[in-house]
């Protein structure tokens, strides 16, 4: 999942924007007008929300809301009810939803003010850890990003042994470290997307403002590899030099899209593999 999230059938997206109170506040898009879906119990100066993800059908919309102006929580909303709920932090402490498989009825993100990865399984009170890829400590920060269309497979990101960010892939219990991006500074990598089997994961690794920043592209076949040369590699072009970040992964693993060049100068691409 990602901001600016499409339903499956292109017609409806989501995001945010100033509402009539001017403030910033999560909406839906049906191609001519965009619906204000509110917020939680509280705002944070003037956010009131934030959209990351939506369902295939584009009636679940799931992001962050306000508990306090300090306190985040979050959000699971139903467009066919209207109806907004908190998805509860299990220590009572800052949460957000970045992703939610096909139907809506999984919603993946993160729990606690330090971010640990998490999973609501059965919506409100549901939550539960998944652990971390740092030995010997479940409760090492991270996030879960993405979920596939079944919501059986999650990929994010945890803190590894050497405390630096990790992509990962969590199915049936157990995280499975992805590597680490081989051209990226510092050493790093995040999984954002993932195609409905999980055999295509797309992400970045570094850091745009104080090192290089270069998107990956993992398959179980080949590892964890750049993406601009992936790309290229398979004969699809982008038009650009350098892949930044993976940003999304079609179902079937061959259509690709994210964010291409330097900062500030960033600019969207879309791939598709032959």
């Amino acid at each position: 999942g990602a901001n600016g999230p499409i339903s499956a059938n292109g017609d409806l997206t989501a995001g945010e924007g100033n509402d009539i109170n001017s403030f910033n506040t999560a909406a839906r898009f049906d191609g001519t007008d965009w619906a204000f879906i509110g917020g939680l119990v509280s705002m944070s100066g003037s956010s009131v929300s934030s959209t990351y993800d939506m369902s295939n059908d584009g009636n679940t919309v799931v992001g962050l809301g306000w508990i306090t102006g300090g306190q985040s929580g979050a959000f699971h909303y139903d467009a066919l009810t209207d109806t907004m709920v908190d998805l509860q932090s299990q220590v009572a402490d800052s949460a957000r939803a970045n992703g939610v498989n096909g139907d809506g009825s999984i919603v993946v993100g993160w729990d606690t003010g330090g971010r640990r990865p998490c999973i609501w399984p059965a919506g409100p009170g549901s939550g539960m850890f998944i652990g971390s890829l740092t030995t010997g400590d479940p409760t090492a920060g991270g996030e879960c990003h993405a979920t596939n269309d079944t919501g059986s497979i999650t990929v994010g990101w945890s803190f590894n042994d050497l405390g630096v960010f990790e992509a990962f892939s969590y199915e049936g219990g157990t995280m499975t470290p992805l590597g680490m991006h081989p051209s990226a500074s510092p050493p790093s990598s995040q999984a954002f997307a993932l195609s409905d089997d999980g055999t295509v994961v797309g992400g970045t690794g570094g850091n745009a403002f104080f090192g290089s920043q270069r998107g990956f592209i993992y398959t179980d076949y080949g590892g964890l590899q750049d993406a601009t040369t992936f790309l290229q590699n398979a004969g699809a072009n982008t038009g650009f030099d350098v892949i930044t970040q993976v940003n999304g992964v079609s179902g079937d693993g061959t259509v690709i899209c994210g964010l291409a060049g330097s900062f500030p100068f960033f600019s969207g691409f879309v791939a598709t593999l032959p």
